[in-house]
């Protein structure tokens, strides 16, 4: 099997990009998650979720109220559609924790891609911050992304290297899309993010699984096995 710091390759030599296909709970079952945050984000930083979303979902809530309890701060709360690029710009990248949640890919693919980063950044976080991405915020992470529909590959941020990012509850291998994908072209892979599974990516290279499922790794041709 090919070596999970071979295979998974990000973007940036700063910070922690951590994707999963919902918030999880911080619980004992996930009590890694807190120790890591203290371990590696800058907790004297504005914590910050940005999401388009009015209402959100239970799990969300929820991830957000444990994490307030947590860090002892108010994580603030933005709607992208409410503020100019750069300030937009700026608070992401002088938060300590950023969550992305809710929305949809072709959402977030023009947030990132052509609001806040217009051309392709060397770094896509500062020094001491953590990024979560989930649901659609963690599908846009690869190279590429699965349109809402499972029928067909669009091009993701590239954060990513080489990935097609499923953060569904559903298992790579059963979408025709995504085999297609992988047998068409070398050395691409992808990653399956079902409920509860969440994997965190380093600056150095770190492959780090933050959770007690596992993600699903799908390996495309030219790949050793």
């Amino acid at each position: 099997m090919a070596d999970a710091s071979a295979v998974f390759q990000r973007l940036g030599t700063m910070g922690w990009l951590i994707v999963a296909g919902r918030p999880p709970v911080l619980d004992r079952f996930n009590a890694q998650i807190p120790e890591r945050l203290l371990e590696l984000a800058d907790l004297s930083r504005q914590p910050l979720l940005i999401t388009p979303d009015p209402v959100f979902e239970e799990d969300l809530e929820r991830f957000v109220g444990d994490l307030e309890i947590f860090l002892g701060a108010e994580i603030q709360i933005v709607n992208p559609i409410d503020l100019g690029d750069e300030s937009l710009r700026q608070l992401w990248l002088n938060a300590g924790i950023v969550l992305l949640a809710g929305g949809t890919g072709a959402f977030w693919h023009e947030l990132i891609a052509e609001r806040l980063f217009r051309i392709r950044p060397q770094e896509i976080l500062a020094e001491g911050a953590v990024l979560f991405a989930f649901g659609p915020a963690a599908g846009v992470m690869g190279a590429w992304m699965l349109d809402s529909k499972d029928q067909h590959i669009d091009q993701g941020l590239g954060w990513i290297m080489g990935a097609v990012v499923i953060a569904t509850n559903r298992d790579p291998a059963e979408i025709a899309a995504v085999r297609n994908h992988l047998e068409d072209r070398e050395g691409v892979f992808a990653l399956g993010l079902p409920d509860g599974a969440m994997l965190a990516l380093g600056p150095r290279g770190e492959v780090e699984v933050w959770s007690e499922k596992a993600p699903v790794l799908l390996l495309g041709s030219g790949w050793q096995r």
